[in-house]
């Protein structure tokens, strides 16, 4: 067992993947999501190594009483996992942020997040965020996909309305008001769920990995030249 001791762990750069499950979302034909088989690797593992490749300290699983598996698992693999209510985002993320001063939260439906995407909102956010720092995709990214993330407030110039990539860092209080980082990477937008046909997501992941165009993607927007030199952004 590897539950982790946030006061050895609170000065570290601490990465953490939130388990997206609900009550009766698993069952024996449909795993937890941080369960399911990316080729020869599970969502949790893949996106572990991202996080840790991407230059965290610290790669951890949270888990919930909604995904009892993802918990056993963990434990049984001495994986490093963090117990949160299972309540919602904002919920989870309100108990890390009593043992963490400082953490990055993943989707667990977003397993396709390359460390060469991840490293530069890493280095945003390690270089003091003061508050929170959250990744943001074109609309544009998400033609015919759904379900589709919430959308970020505010419409960005020359990128119009944009959603929410997934990911975020948090440095003091969670609340607070939010900076985005701008992501344009397609393979952001493609999301996973238990009852996807694994033959299907094996391939994913090796396009994914050998760079081919995210399935569904549209070709990248485009960004005014001040607006990208006033955003960090991402692409692969």
């Amino acid at each position: 067992m590897v539950a982790v001791d946030p006061v050895r762990e609170g000065p570290r750069r601490v990465g953490i993947l939130l388990s997206a499950g609900a009550p009766g979302a698993s069952s024996a034909d449909r795993p937890e999501v941080p369960l399911l088989p990316l080729g020869e690797e599970l969502v949790l593992e893949r996106l572990r190594s991202s996080l840790l490749s991407a230059g965290l300290d610290e790669a951890v699983v949270a888990t919930s009483p909604q995904t009892p598996e993802t918990s056993r698992y963990c434990q049984e693999h001495s994986i490093p996992w963090v117990a949160v209510p299972g309540e919602g985002y904002p919920a989870d993320v309100a108990k890390l942020a009593t043992r963490f001063p400082r953490f990055l939260t993943v989707r667990a439906d977003r397993p396709f997040l390359r460390p060469g995407t991840l490293a530069p909102f890493v280095k945003r956010a390690v270089s003091g965020v003061g508050g929170r720092l959250t990744g943001i995709l074109p609309e544009a990214l998400f033609s015919g996909r759904q379900p589709r993330p919430p959308v970020w407030p505010h419409e960005l110039p020359g990128l119009g309305r944009c959603r929410e990539a997934g990911i975020e860092a948090y440095d003091g209080e969670p609340s607070g008001p939010a900076e985005p980082f701008l992501f344009l990477d397609p393979w952001l937008a493609v999301r996973v769920r238990g009852d996807l046909d694994r033959r299907l997501l094996a391939e994913w992941a090796r396009g994914c990995d050998r760079g081919d165009p995210a399935p569904g993607s549209s070709p990248e927007p485009g960004l005014s030249g001040p607006q990208a030199r006033k955003m960090g952004r991402a692409t692969s």
